[in-house]
């Protein structure tokens, strides 16, 4: 059988490349001999990720938005040199028709999966979704959607482009009731069914990790300049919030480490190099001094989140990756999306809202009982339904 995958995989975010293994997981585990291409946005290297993905012969990586320019250095330091001159600059972060095409000839399926795809929060995303729907159906290839997430769909365009592309899709399977209501409402789509998001498909190999007993903090850059929406104000008050309240956990659970784990690269390193930096300014005592865990792969996210007893996140993958590895998750919710995965698969009864992280009369003191009524250890039953 001939599969072909595509999503947001582009080699910077760890949580896409988490969906993308829980997906080849499955797949290989009902089809071992199964051909996979991969349709990315990126450089992706899975060459660090077999045993999660459970294959022995690593996947195709098709780079379905690569121009000549990109191909070739010469061109593409031309390129980047004279972009603001260019107006065909936009097309570098286009679909190429031809290696989409090329990624698709000879396949059986095309799975559409993970990550917030129905949505129209960025330009152009209702677009991309469309011509590859277009592309699969003018190469007489089957395609649907899996564990994908819906919403904000704001724009009548993309209301229109996503109700037509889901017409289309042979099944169309989404990772949260928000998702659900949408999709069968908004965008007409009375088929559409819920399930776990895939990435909890995945297994951690290091649950006898005798090493636990940190604490591990996953922030994202809210309101930063990579932010779809920056508003440097917001920022500083989500910092400002996240210090606190990882001061006030500190002296509450004691952890022997405190060790920052990012899953979304260069995107979040502010954020984590701005809360690190502070917290390590006002510690005290014996509190432990706020270290980085190097992360260059899911292995390595799954890893560092096993030497934890809890996890504050903010990242939706750094939840779900820190629930594979047995550990307990306090979600920071700046996205309806954080909070209701994680709570309708009772990884984290509660979430603590983006407005009270940044609201400097907060009542930490309630947010600090949540943890009490966090579950401890590995969701199996979850991972088997993915």
């Amino acid at each position: 059988m001939k599969i072909s995958i595509f999503g947001s995989y582009n080699g910077t975010s760890t949580g896409d490349t988490a969906i993308l293994l829980g997906l080849m997981r499955a797949i290989y585990q009902e089809h071992p001999a199964a051909e996979v291409t991969v349709l990315s946005l990126g450089p992706l290297d899975l060459s660090k990720e077999a045993q999660l993905g459970r294959y022995t012969n690593r996947p195709k990586v098709v780079r379905v938005n690569a121009w000549i320019f990109e191909e070739l250095p010469l061109l593409s330091s031309i390129v980047w040199r004279l972009q603001r001159f260019l107006p065909y600059r936009s097309i570098l972060g286009s679909i190429n028709d031809r290696r989409c095409k090329a990624g698709l000839a000879g396949q059986d399926l095309l799975i559409i999966c993970g990550g917030n795809l129905l949505m129209d929060l960025f330009p152009g995303s209702a677009d991309l979704i469309e011509r590859v729907c277009s592309i699969s159906e003018k190469s007489g290839v089957p395609y649907c959607f899996l564990g994908v997430g819906a919403g904000p769909i704001a724009g009548e365009s993309a209301r229109a482009i996503f109700a037509k592309c889901l017409a289309g899709a042979r099944s169309v399977t989404v990772r949260d009731q928000g998702s659900l209501d949408l999709c069968r409402g908004l965008l007409k789509c009375e088929n559409a069914v819920r399930a776990p998001d895939i990435a909890f498909a995945l297994q951690n190999s290091r649950r006898t990790n005798t090493r636990r007993g940190g604490l591990a903090v996953n922030v994202a850059a809210v309101g930063d300049r990579t932010w779809p929406k920056p508003d440097e104000e917001q920022y500083r008050s989500y910092v400002a919030g996240i210090v606190r309240l990882v001061r006030a956990v500190i002296g509450e659970c004691k952890p022997q480490r405190v060790e920052f784990v990012s899953t979304n690269g260069i995107v979040d390193d502010r954020a984590l190099d701005d809360v690190r930096l502070e917290l390590n300014r006002l510690r005290s005592g014996d509190t432990p001094v706020a270290t980085v865990a190097s992360c260059q792969s899911v292995t390595d996210v799954i890893e560092a989140f096993s030497r934890a007893n809890l996890a504050i996140t903010t990242r939706l993958h750094a939840g779900i990756l820190a629930a594979v590895a047995g550990c307990r998750v306090l979600p920071v919710a700046y996205d309806r999306k954080v909070g209701a995965v994680l709570q309708e698969e009772r990884i984290a009864p509660h979430a603590i809202e983006l407005a009270d992280i940044c609201d400097e009369e907060w009542n930490i003191r309630a947010s600090l009982n949540l943890i009490d009524d966090l579950p401890e250890g590995p969701r199996d039953t979850i991972g088997a339904e993915a």
